[in-house]
């Protein structure tokens, strides 16, 4: 099953991921029709969770008590491992808003580049009508390469409601903080700091023990062990600010290669859109400069960057003879309220995901 859709609550939602996944040839560690945990191939296991935290919402203005829950998905040498992995926050990737009803959802896969499932969720956060979120988990697309590959569970961990209205210091969320910061991430980041500057993992990953991508040197990951976005690096972040104080003052926070996707224009004469990959580098954890080096193991399959300066949420584009179905990152609004406090925002930030049929 390569697209299905649907709408519902955060149960129904991951019932509706996991009847596609079977569909695609995943198979449920227990036997048919017990469920989750699943696996196929180089992704050898993956499980699900949620927690709630208690919150405040300001997308109105005032502060509003609210309780919202959290998807924890996660990876793991076997499907048992998933499990305990996908049981708590520093070993899981984290996706929110898991307290709405989504309006509907868009499930994404195509078997033949490598297993993976890529989701859409679109819910209103009762100020704004179409807000968006995404996760996904998978093997990476090695384009050919012969490792072993490389699973992953990512989520993208910002809220669909204005979350506070402190310094936003140690938050992700673009409209949190007297300084409006917005900071990017779909399954990475760009920049290279053991400095944690999210208030929850956008990624986990891990690599088999056969053709491990990586040397057999201490600084480099090793096998069947799970890290998260401290090693990993993609170019699908921007970062920018009204304000930048000293203390955020160094590269990985003010700024990123994919700010120049965001603000990018459709092409002048034909009005096209360019749809750029998402590689993804993995860091050797040195922390002297000299000695750091990164290697690239592929990209996140079926997921692509793009402005959504001529589009609309949900549109579809050919691009190289493939359909694609762009969305926001989280809420299309114009770029002026880039930067602008307790806006829910991306501005003119897309991601397309491949339809296949």
């Amino acid at each position: 099953m390569a697209y299905s859709t649907g709408s519902g609550d955060y149960n129904a939602l991951m019932a509706a991921v996991l009847a596609h996944a079977v569909a695609d040839g995943w198979v449920e560690a227990g036997g048919v029709g017990t469920g989750w945990p699943i696996s196929k191939g180089n992704v050898r296991g993956v499980d699900w969770s949620t927690f709630t935290v208690s919150d405040t919402d300001y997308t109105s203005g005032a502060g509003v008590p609210k309780t919202t829950r959290w998807l924890r998905i996660s990876v793991g040498e076997t499907t048992a491992a998933a499990t305990t992995n996908a049981s708590s926050d520093t070993t899981s990737a984290n996706a929110p808003n898991m307290e709405y009803t989504f309006d509907a959802w868009h499930i994404f896969s195509d078997p033949s580049i490598g297993d993976h499932i890529n989701v859409v969720v679109q819910f209103s956060n009762g100020i704004d009508a179409q807000v968006f979120g995404h996760f996904s988990f998978g093997e990476v697309n090695k384009y050919g390469m012969s490792h072993g590959g490389v699973a992953y569970a990512s989520g993208h961990p910002v809220r669909g409601f204005s979350p506070n209205t402190s310094s936003g210091q140690n938050s992700n969320d673009a409209n949190a903080g007297a300084y409006a910061r917005i900071n990017r991430i779909f399954s990475g980041r760009l920049g290279f700091s053991a400095n944690r500057f999210e208030t929850y993992n956008p990624i986990v990953f891990m690599t088999p023990s056969t053709n491990n991508p990586f040397p057999s040197l201490s600084v480099w990951p090793s096998p069947d062990t799970l890290y998260d976005y401290n090693r990993i690096i993609d170019v699908l972040k921007n970062s920018s600010s009204s304000i930048i104080p000293s203390s955020e003052d160094f590269s990985e926070i003010n700024m990123g290669v994919s700010f120049q996707v965001m603000m990018a224009q459709s092409q002048l004469y034909s009005g096209g859109v360019s749809l750029m990959p998402i590689p993804m580098f993995v860091a050797n954890g040195d922390t002297a400069s000299s000695s750091l080096r990164f290697i690239n193991v592929g990209s996140f399959p079926n997921v692509r960057s793009c402005s959504l300066e001529n589009l609309l949420p949900g549109d579809e584009i050919t691009y190289s003879g493939d359909t694609w179905k762009v969305f926001p990152l989280l809420c299309r609004k114009n770029k002026s309220t880039l930067g602008v406090q307790y806006q829910v925002t991306s501005g003119l930030y897309g991601l397309a995901y491949k339809k296949v049929i």
